[in-house]
């Protein structure tokens, strides 16, 4: 939820900054595949958490991991999540 009030607030600056000449940006590395926290966020998502081990597959779990990191790759222009190092060189750029 923290992610997304901060991307409602960059278009909020970006409509309200934009006619004066003001640009806003907004960076999200979330997701990205080499993020160390990334792997324990989708397993939460596939619906695993590591508190609850009764009947645990690790492998079910990094299949339905990989599927939702697929399924949020294809919503993408680039066809593939962001790497770290790419997001930081947008920052750089910036």
């Amino acid at each position: 939820m923290a992610c997304a009030a901060v991307e409602g607030l960059s278009r909020s600056l970006a409509a309200e900054l934009g006619p004066h000449g003001i640009r806003v940006v907004c960076l999200r590395s979330m997701g990205s595949p080499d993020a160390p926290s990334v792997a324990g966020v989708w397993e939460l998502r596939a619906g695993r958490t590591t508190s609850s081990r009764e009947g645990y597959d690790a492998g079910q779990t990094q299949r339905s991991a990989t599927d939702l990191v697929d399924a949020r790759a294809r919503l993408t222009l680039l066809g593939r999540l962001p790497m770290l190092t790419e997001v930081g060189n947008v920052a750089a750029l910036l």
